[in-house]
């Protein structure tokens, strides 16, 4: 194999991960990256979702021109995060934050079907 072939093969896979393919963020990531934040995305249903994290463990969900929702929430192990209502139409989930080659994006699964997410920068 040429040195060039083997340079972008080692290029592609740097880090373990093929170029293109969106990475997980892990729960030191996801802790640190959240308080005093506000992530916007598309919800499953298709309305903008906008999400305020506080330092102390406080959110505030708005969909639309919706009221807000307001809750906690945490990182669990596997970076994910979850939010827990005490008042509001917003139901309990968890989430995902994933590094992708255009930014970040949120999804429930496993890096498939994902949404465009700003404010995690």
């Amino acid at each position: 194999m040429s040195r060039s072939i083997l340079l972008a093969v080692a290029v592609s896979f740097a880090g373990g991960v093929l170029a293109g393919e969106p990475v997980r963020l892990g729960k030191a990531e996801v802790e640190s990256g959240l308080p005093g934040k506000t992530l916007n995305y598309a919800n499953v249903n298709g309305s903008t979702a906008s999400v305020s994290f506080s330092a102390d463990g406080r959110v505030s969900y708005r969909t639309g021109n919706s009221k807000a929702s307001i809750g906690t929430w945490t990182v669990e192990d596997n970076g994910r995060y979850c939010i827990k209502f005490s008042s509001g139409m917003a139901t309990d989930h968890c989430r995902q934050i994933w590094k992708t080659d255009s930014g970040y994006a949120t999804g429930t699964g496993k890096g498939d079907n994902l949404m465009p997410l700003s404010g995690f920068e």
